[in-house]
């Protein structure tokens, strides 16, 4: 019941009420319905309804849903703020990224950013990449360290680069100008959290880079380990994306790609291109509930 408070909550009320948009599969029908019976049990007031499940629930904020992803644990989570006045409650919604409390570092907090698009939501893909920087045993690992310089391309969230910061890495997040400002804010409210935030502040930081600018990927610099997570999903930036990844690599640099298979023939061709400027591996790490995430490595051709 939880679950689909928060949900229908989150999504439903958005989507269906304040855009007038028709469900569009039988779980957002069930979300709308139980939104709609929720109010009318409160009178059709929606502030009445959100303290109404605030009162038989002893609080106002829920896991929408979790699951484990390696050995991190993937939340969604719905925070509600109301009052007894007539102004409309709101919905905060977030992402939380919780490391194996045998590492002992803190949860990573994102909050959502719809009007991002996909810039402001948390992948799978970015998740099995946390757990295999932070695996002592894997080759990752011997990049989490001040020495090396790891660059994050297509950031979003920045869920991975806080990872690798959070390990020990020197990273710089990057991504396009409307970007930049959520990346420095999930940056602060982490290192804020931290008991090692100003720590990682000194080894964390946010630049503009606009895949194919050679004077943005200039001003990045060399990298020695590139991360690269669901950056594919648009065909017409492959090429740019390319000659950035070729601009920010030295002879060594180490390029890790993951992505979840949306739509096989754009990025079997997007492989093929990278073939012709880099040597190309694909390599296989399976965990728990990883939804075939395909895993990548690129080194720049000698």
């Amino acid at each position: 019941v939880e679950r689909y408070m928060a949900l229908c909550y989150g999504y439903s009320r958005k989507l269906f009420i304040d855009k007038q948009q028709l469900p569009k599969n039988r779980e957002e029908e069930e979300f709308f319905q139980t939104d709609r019976q929720l109010e009318a049990l409160c009178g059709g007031n929606h502030n009445d309804a959100t303290m109404h499940m605030k009162k038989i629930s002893d609080r106002d904020e829920y896991v929408v849903y979790e699951r484990m992803i390696g050995d991190w644990t993937y939340r969604f989570k719905s925070r509600f703020f109301c009052d007894e006045s007539d102004t409309p409650s709101e919905v905060h919604q977030s992402t939380q990224i919780v490391p194996p409390s045998s590492m002992n570092l803190k949860p990573i907090d994102l909050p959502l950013r719809k009007d991002l698009g996909e810039a402001g939501c948390v992948f799978q893909s970015a998740v099995v990449l946390c757990n295999l920087l932070t695996d002592r045993n894997f080759v990752l690992h011997q990049y989490m360290n001040s020495q090396k310089k790891v660059v994050e391309v297509g950031s979003g969230t920045g869920v991975l680069g806080l990872a690798a910061a959070a390990v020990g890495a020197t990273v710089c997040m990057t991504d396009l100008p409307h970007v930049l400002d959520q990346l420095r804010g999930n940056l602060q409210l982490y290192c804020s959290s931290n008991p090692l935030g100003e720590d990682l502040q000194s080894r964390c930081s946010v630049e503009q880079l606009t895949w194919g600018s050679e004077s943005e990927a200039a001003h990045v610099g060399k990298a020695d380990l590139i991360l690269c997570s669901d950056c594919l999903y648009k065909e017409e930036v492959h090429r740019a994306l390319l000659e950035t990844l070729q601009a920010l690599s030295h002879h060594d640099t180490l390029i890790v790609l993951s992505f979840e298979i949306r739509r096989a023939p754009i990025e079997a061709n997007f492989i093929q291109q990278a073939g012709e400027r880099f040597e190309v591996e694909r390599f296989f790490q399976s965990m728990r509930d990883d939804h075939d995430v395909q895993l990548y490595y690129l080194r720049p051709r000698r």
